[in-house]
């Protein structure tokens, strides 16, 4: 059995890793040299000294990712926890099974923190319902954080849009949820200068959404699908006293198609003032033509 000044010697000139020594691995100056040459050769020292904040320290500050070694119990520790999050926020992904789960801590990280160190918390507290109001209040940009369960949470993801531009982060059911949707645009939770290019395909895609909300909301065109934005028999349908409102956001090749602009016209003379001259000129040859 090889004495312990000559393993120590071994690790330090020959980076030889502490499994060589099983018999050593609760020595803490044999550890002590392995964590030297690499923070990850805590994972094989013994019980009692992953619980060492010392050794622990020492390894985490080698190679932040090799907390992860450290006991149950340390990293249940919610002072030694915080003091190396705090330097290095992904760390928070190696919280003890008792503080991954505790709501209150996961909000003192976040305020203290930022709003990004929600990124690297639990599944189980970006899952949990109330924990994730009380982030909303703090930051609306929480709902980003939140798991796909919760980013389909109709009264998560409004307690969020109440404050404005969190669309991004709404989940794929609800941007296809036309109830969802309406009550969206009714209370104008997009504000007057938001877009809904986060809106779902289906919806994008649907007459019957589209005939319901467009005259209400005219800019809905400009994220139609483009086989709705440029069916002229889809357009047509509409009432032709919506046609000033939807000028802007007609499809680019459809302004310059003399063909349905004519016909535009036709069920709507007062168009004409914002339809280009040279336009007016190519849908005054056609009916001369006729």
């Amino acid at each position: 059995m090889s004495g312990r000044k000559e393993v120590i010697k071994r690790i330090k000139e020959t980076k030889a890793t502490l499994d060589s020594f099983p018999e050593f691995v609760g020595d803490s100056g044999v550890v002590a040299a392995a964590i030297k040459n690499d923070g990850h050769q805590l994972r094989y020292a013994s019980d009692d000294l992953k619980a060492d904040k010392k050794l622990v320290n020492a390894a985490v500050e080698k190679e932040p990712r090799a907390l992860e070694h450290a006991a149950e119990k340390l990293r249940n520790n919610k002072t030694f926890m915080f003091e190396h999050i705090k330097k290095n926020n992904f760390l928070a992904r190696y919280l003890g099974s008792e503080l991954s789960e505790d709501k209150d801590y996961g909000l003192m990280l976040m305020r203290k923190l930022g709003t990004d160190i929600l990124g690297h918390l639990s599944e189980t507290l970006l899952d949990n319902r109330e924990f994730l109001f009380s982030a909303i209040s703090l930051d609306k940009h929480a709902l980003k954080h939140a798991s796909e369960k919760l980013r389909n949470d109709r009264e998560v993801v409004l307690a969020s849009m109440r404050w404005g531009d969190t669309e991004a982060y709404i989940g794929k059911k609800l941007r296809n949820d036309p109830s969802f949707v309406k009550h969206v645009i009714e209370k104008n939770l997009v504000g007057e200068d938001g877009d809904f290019d986060w809106l779902g395909d289906k919806l994008k895609g649907s007459e019957e959404f589209m005939y319901e909300h467009a005259p209400k909301l005219p800019k809905l065109l400009a994220f139609a699908a483009k086989p709705l934005r440029t069916s002229k028999q889809f357009l047509l349908k509409f009432d032709p006293e919506h046609f000033k409102r939807f000028y802007p956001y007609l499809d680019d090749d459809l302004k310059t198609d003399p063909f349905f602009m004519r016909e535009l016209l036709e069920q709507c003379p007062e168009l004409s003032k914002r339809v280009p001259k040279r336009m007016r000129k190519e849908i005054k040859k056609l009916r001369t033509a006729k």
